[in-house]
């Protein structure tokens, strides 16, 4: 039996996420130059498999004047919210969007690390379970971003100060970095004004890795 209380809606924008997308690469060409990348496996990305029913669209090789490589990703997923309002008693809601991420190979040995905007909640759980690297010369980034790692010797030794100290001054990215890859996004749907700017941040943390 349905159970009333739950009442789930997938609200698509497929359609329009898909032009605005096309858009995006459209005016991302005009300054970058359009190549074929060896697709790889994005099957152990934090970043990729925790979302909710996500799904991989096109992916676009993009290199710029220092030629330097990124792969534009149109990745799809869910996201889930609980809608209240003085006429029902709730709706969980399943609002499924497109969002731009980005990939890139880099030289810099840091194994598998993650860096996302630090929440309120993560700093009370450190209160009680010290989980996140910090950096003691980058309090301004310690304070913005969380850091997690299974080698956090490692992270502390090889992450370049360079990266921290851009890092510090941009805001809402989450940074997952794998077996040699680097996967860039944020929590913005698909958009000119989204996509541009976090194309840019992925070409300059490209140039910071090499």
């Amino acid at each position: 039996m349905p159970n009333f209380l739950l009442d789930t809606h997938n609200s698509y924008h497929f359609d329009s996420d898909a032009k605005a997308f096309s858009i995006l690469i459209a005016e991302l060409q005009k300054k970058h130059e359009r190549v074929k990348t060896k697709k790889v496996s994005l099957a152990e990305f934090e970043l990729i498999k925790t979302r909710h029913k996500v799904q991989i669209g096109r992916r676009v090789g993009l290199k710029n004047q220092l030629h330097h490589i990124c792969e534009l990703l149109e990745v799809q997923y869910g996201f889930n919210y609980n809608e209240v309002s003085t006429h029902e008693m709730g709706k969980n809601i399943s609002e499924f969007r497109t969002y731009p991420f980005f990939l890139f190979q880099h030289s810099t040995d840091l194994g598998h690390v993650i860096i996302r905007p630090e929440t309120i909640g993560d700093k009370i759980s450190e209160l009680f379970n010290s989980i996140d690297i910090d950096f003691k010369k980058h309090k301004k980034f310690s304070f913005k971003y969380f850091v997690s790692s299974e080698n956090r010797e490692k992270v502390k030794a090889n992450m370049p100060d360079a990266l921290l100290h851009y890092l510090k001054d941009v805001k809402g990215v989450s940074i997952e970095l794998i077996d040699g890859f680097c996967l860039i996004c944020n929590n913005k749907a698909i958009s000119n004004d989204n996509g541009l700017p976090l194309s840019q941040i992925a070409f300059d943390i490209k140039e910071i890795l090499k």
